[in-house]
């Protein structure tokens, strides 16, 4: 997806193309659109951060299409810089690794205990012990998105997993239940919309203002089209 300047109204038009295209393909064609599990209003928030910080190293909890998308925006580094996924559905894992690129590295890290808890839908760090520490091995990291399970205890982690100046995004940050341990991060954004139950993306960050990144206020008018015309639209 090109990081094109066009005014909010036209991006707004495009991605509803896109969006409707996509749900034609998937729905009507079975057929997969690979693609970040994102919509593309989120999308162009973390192509636009990741532009703008042009992180080094950087983690995600939860691989998926977007892992090997967003890892291209990595800025050139030396040996040892890299994405790191870590992902506790081993099928799903080796999945996302094959064809991904040389600076992608997905780890299978399985839960403790199946089922898990259900808090709030992603399990609790008790299910999920090994999953949330094992990239202390890693550390520290320009960029943390946190898009897979536990969540919170993901978050609690992640403020000591930062490198000086990084950032960390939470996807799926509409969900109310999320929030409590944002209040870890001084300097923090949300773009939020209609949604209840899933998407948003918030962003924050211990010692970075985060507006110099990217143009803030033309995102913020963007999503704000989609809260005014994308309910209707189911967009």
């Amino acid at each position: 997806m090109a990081n094109t300047v066009q005014a909010p109204l036209q991006t707004f038009l495009d991605e509803a193309v896109r969006e409707y295209r996509d749900k034609v393909f998937e729905r009507i064609l079975k057929q997969e659109v690979r693609k970040p599990w994102m919509k593309y209003r989120e999308i162009r928030v973390m192509e636009d951060l990741l532009t703008g910080l042009r992180p080094k190293r950087a983690l995600e909890w939860g691989a998926g299409y977007g892992t090997s998308h967003f890892s291209s925006l990595l800025a050139p580094g030396a040996p040892g810089d890299a994405w790191i996924a870590i992902e506790h559905d081993p099928a799903w894992a080796a999945r996302i690794r094959e064809g991904a690129p040389s600076n992608v590295e997905v780890h299978t890290v399985p839960a403790e205990r199946e089922p898990w808890l259900p808090e709030n839908g992603d399990g609790a760090y008790a299910d999920f012990r090994s999953y949330v520490e094992y990239p202390d091995r890693f550390e520290p990291f320009d960029f943390i998105l946190i898009d897979g399970r536990a969540r919170e205890a993901c978050l609690r982690k992640a403020r000591e997993l930062l490198a000086p100046g990084g950032i960390v995004v939470l996807h799926d940050a509409n969900r109310l239940s999320l929030r409590s341990e944002l209040d870890l991060f001084p300097h923090q954004l949300l773009f939020q919309d209609y949604r209840r139950y899933s998407g948003g993306i918030w962003i924050g960050s211990v010692d970075r203002e985060l507006a110099s990144l990217f143009d803030l206020s033309r995102h913020r008018r963007i999503w704000h089209l989609y809260n005014v015309l994308g309910r209707r639209f189911r967009l």
